[in-house]
Parts: structure tokens; C-alpha cells; sequence
């Protein structure tokens, strides 16, 4: 018998499941939850729980589907060796530096699990390119790089408006910031 074929950590798999789940009840309740959880600046106390809950909801199929595949990837790679709960700490983290960097950058809303993905991509690619992860290290250099130059460019450019490019750096940042730490 043979394993299947995403063979996913459990904190991963329980990740994805459960933002898929948000987006669900999302759409179901004419997004009400994305207007409880979205992130629009810092403004009061509630700010700094919307600093990691705006991660839980997502604008479309599309947008949460690109996520969920980071996640994915990225999890398969980094569970195992870092563990669940830490796992979810940078998710969060990365999160909530995506949020203080785009409320220094920029005013708009900002929702998605992306400056998460961009944590744990920061997190992955030293090692990636130290050969750590066998077979996923080039998929993972090329999906950081690609992650970040499209980040910048959207930054510096007028593409892609309405992406949060700078909370994506942000993201990456910490992630990057933290890899020396929790993978030595």
C-alpha cells in the first residue's frame, strides 16, 4: 500500500481544513466573518486581534487556494522539523508583522493567510538552499524567490493592485528573521 499522495503533517492538514472551513462559513454568511476578522489599521485594542485574524479569511476560491498550496508545501517541509505548534506560532507571527508593515506602508484593508505563507517561505529558504530538504529544495528556492520579486514588484509598481504586497514582505521578513532560530 502506498502513502497518499499529500502526506501531510497533522498541524498542516488541520491548518488547511480549517481555513478552508472559514471560508466556507464565510461565503455562507455573505462574508460577515470577513468583515468581523479583516484587518484595517491600528486604531484601538481590537486592532491587535485583527493583527492575526484577518489570516483566517480570504476574498475568493482563487485566493485562499494559493495559500492553501503554500501551506502545503511549505508545512510538509517545515512541520516536521520545527513542529506543529511552532508551525502555527509563525503563521502567526509572520501574520501579524505582515499587518504592521502594511499599516506603515499602506491604509487598505488587508485580508489572507499570505504574509503567513511569506513567514514560513522565509523560514524555508536558507535551508532550502543549504540542501536540507532533499527533494523539495529547489521548489522551495524557486517559490520564495517568485513569492518575494513579485512581492517587490507589486510594491514598487503599479501590478497587481488590491494585493497586499507589503504585508507579503513583512511576512517574509519575520520568517526569514526567526529561520536561524528554529531551524539551526
Amino acid at each position: 500500500m502506498q502513502p497518499p499522495i499529500l502526506n501531510l503533517p497533522p498541524t498542516t492538514r488541520w491548518t488547511i481544513a480549517a481555513l478552508t472551513v472559514v471560508w466556507l462559513l464565510d461565503v455562507a454568511t455573505n462574508h460577515m466573518l470577513t468583515g468581523l476578522f479583516a484587518f484595517r489599521g491600528i486604531h484601538d485594542a481590537r486592532s491587535i486581534v485583527t493583527m492575526g485574524s484577518y489570516g483566517l479569511v480570504h476574498a475568493d476560491l482563487a485566493h485562499l487556494a494559493m495559500n492553501l498550496v503554500g501551506v502545503a508545501v511549505l508545512g510538509k517541509v517545515l512541520e516536521p522539523r520545527i513542529g506543529g505548534r511552532r508551525l502555527l506560532l509563525l503563521l502567526l507571527i509572520g501574520t501579524a508583522a505582515g499587518a504592521a508593515v502594511h499599516a506603515a506602508i499602506d491604509h487598505g484593508y488587508l485580508i489572507g493567510i499570505s504574509a503567513g505563507v511569506g513567514a514560513l517561505y522565509g523560514t524555508a529558504l536558507p535551508a532550502a538552499r543549504n540542501g536540507r530538504f532533499g527533494a523539495f529544495d529547489r521548489l522551495i528556492v524557486l517559490l520564495a524567490m517568485l513569492f518575494v520579486l513579485v512581492s517587490l514588484a507589486g510594491l514598487l509598481l503599479p501590478i497587481m493592485p488590491g494585493v497586499a504586497h507589503a504585508a507579503h514582505l513583512g511576512g517574509f521578513l519575520a520568517g526569514l528573521l526567526l529561520s536561524h532560530r528554529l531551524l539551526p
